[in-house]
C-alpha cells in the first residue's frame, strides 16, 4: 500500500512486514505526471535487487520524486543518482 502525505513521504505496509516510511523533501517539480509509476518502478526494482523492504520503498520515494524533476513522464535519472538520493542526497544534478 501507499500512503502520500503533505510532504509526498511513501509508507508501505503489509501483513507480513513492519511499516516502512520513507524520506521527505522538498523539490522543484517540473511535471508531476509519472510520479507514481517511478515510485512503483522503483520499488519493484529494490525488491526484485534484494533489497529489505525499507530500501526499496527509499528508492521507489527517490526515483518517484527525482522523475518529478524532469519534463514528461520518462525518467532520465541513473540507478546510481536514484540510490544516492534515496540514502540523504541532493536531488541536483551532479556532474
Amino acid at each position: 500500500m501507499q500512503i502520500r502525505t503533505p510532504k509526498q513521504a511513501a509508507f508501505h505496509n503489509c501483513r507480513e512486514m513492519p511499516l516502512n516510511v520513507s524520506p521527505a523533501c522538498e523539490l522543484d517539480v517540473l511535471d508531476r505526471v509519472g510520479g507514481g509509476d517511478g515510485f512503483a518502478a522503483g520499488f519493484f526494482y529494490g525488491l526484485l535487487a534484494g533489497e529489505t523492504p525499507e530500501e526499496a520503498v527509499k528508492l521507489g520515494w527517490a526515483h518517484g520524486a527525482l522523475l518529478t524533476t524532469y519534463p514528461g513522464d520518462t525518467t532520465m535519472a541513473t540507478v546510481e543518482q536514484v540510490r544516492a538520493f534515496a540514502q540523504g542526497g541532493s536531488a541536483r544534478i551532479q556532474r
